[in-house]
């Protein structure tokens, strides 16, 4: 983790300092609900989040983490997590996998990793989200339409799907006599 400009960083830092505290909420939140992390470590957040003299300065790193064991009373699997944070979900079957993964309020994007390319392109048809992605993680394309469904917005922008999304077509009929 380091200043992004550096080639040699490979994470750089939350955004904003109130991103910084909200993320840092929601994995202490989803952690004392029961979450944990997958690796066994213990992060000691208290000398971020309580630190009164704690500024900018010192940077808004967050460690990359696996949470694991979330249930629905953790932040982490009812709130968007903008962080170096993995929620990991264990479901035994197609259906429970297809219920966990609808069972929110956002629908931006997904990510199925398989080898069975057939099921997958079933499994994305269910999804309601506005992208899904097969065996790569999520990324943004300007060639592509961007967008989500339920709380992750409406409609798309990018390709050409965007140039109607933002135009007020007008039909205009007449007859001649």
């Amino acid at each position: 983790m380091g200043d992004p400009t550096d080639p040699i960083s490979k994470l750089g830092p939350i955004a904003r300092f109130d991103l910084f505290i909200n993320l840092k909420r929601q994995i202490i939140h989803s952690l004392e609900g029961g979450a944990k992390i997958a690796n066994g470590d213990q992060l000691d957040f208290s000398k971020d989040i309580d630190d009164p003299n704690y500024n900018i300065e010192k940077g808004n790193y967050q460690r990359p983490i696996v949470l694991e064991n979330i249930g629905k009373n953790c932040l982490a699997y009812s709130e968007e997590i903008f962080g170096p944070v993995f929620s990991l979900y264990k479901f035994s079957d197609y259906n429970e996998a297809l219920e966990l993964a609808n069972d929110t309020e956002f629908g931006l994007g997904a990510s199925i990793m398989t080898r069975d390319l057939k099921k997958a392109d079933e499994f994305a048809k269910k999804l309601d989200c506005g992208m899904v992605f097969i065996n790569s993680s999520t990324f943004s394309d300007s060639r592509l339409p961007y967008g989500g469904t339920k709380n992750s917005g409406y409609g798309r922008t990018s390709a050409d799907t965007a140039f109607y999304e933002f135009t007020n077509n007008k039909l205009i009929s007449s007859k001649l006599k």
